[in-house]
């Protein structure tokens, strides 16, 4: 069984942006007010809120059975599980470059037997982890026949 957990890097990267975020809070509300209540009080409240956010809500591990057996834990609690010889897989990823650089990805996984399409936020595993992850899940779905191809030469010169 491979096990498939969020990535060290991307939980402390969440951290350190809470903390960012606290501080700038901090200096845009003692523009605005002099009281100490709001000062340090919005900052605080914000900061606790993204720390929950980041350490709790992602919370998420997969795991991946010799089998083809697929389970999604969040908060350490099981979500789902899937058949993958049953399932069509593709993800969407959403990367932005800069300091640091982000990327949402979201996996779908069509189970054909239950007729159900589920969404999982992969985005806390990390980038090379969730390559490495569908890479390995890939050798278990059905393989997708369908050819989706583009013309380049649409424009036609009279």
């Amino acid at each position: 069984m491979k096990i498939y957990k969020r990535s060290l890097f991307e939980l402390a990267k969440g951290i350190v942006i809470a903390l960012f975020t606290g501080v700038a809070a901090y200096i845009i509300t003692g523009l605005f007010t002099s009281s100490a209540l709001f000062g340090l009080g919005i900052p605080i409240l914000l900061t606790l809120a993204i720390l929950y956010i980041v350490v709790f809500s992602e919370d998420i591990h997969f795991e991946l059975e010799p089998d083809g057996v697929f389970r999604y834990y969040k908060r350490r609690m099981l979500q789902n599980t899937f058949n993958l010889k049953n399932c069509y897989l593709t993800y969407r990823r959403k990367s932005e470059s800069g300091f640091p650089a982000t990327h949402d990805i979201t996996l779908t996984i069509v189970d054909t037997a239950e007729g159900e399409e589920t969404g999982l936020d992969c985005g806390p595993l990390g980038l090379n982890q969730f390559n490495e992850m569908f890479g390995e899940m890939e050798n278990f779905a059905i393989k997708n026949t369908e050819v989706l191809s583009a013309d380049t030469n649409s424009a036609s010169s009279t």
